[in-house]
């Protein structure tokens, strides 16, 4: 028995394959920034850790007015250093 793709089937899959590709793929270069909260919950830290890496330069903060933001790519490097350690 041959099955075949119909058009409207075809039609489904790219558009799910694009819905997955555009959570995996960035579509700008611009930065994403998190707050403390969501950085603290990534990391899987508590704020006063948090302070006290920006403090020693361990992570690099963003100020944007009265706002102390942390850029991404910043947290998956920690991240990627911690998996290593």
């Amino acid at each position: 028995m041959r099955s075949t793709f119909e058009q409207e089937d075809l039609e489904v899959l790219r558009t799910l394959i694009q819905e997955e590709l555009r959570k995996i793929v960035p579509q700008n270069n611009e930065p994403k920034y998190l707050t403390r909260a969501e950085a603290c919950e990534l990391l899987k830290i508590s704020p006063p850790t948090l302070h006290a890496w920006m403090g020693k330069g361990l992570l690099r903060k963003t100020k944007i007015g009265n706002r102390v933001l942390i850029e991404d790519a910043e947290i998956q490097r920690m991240i990627l250093k911690m998996k290593n350690h």
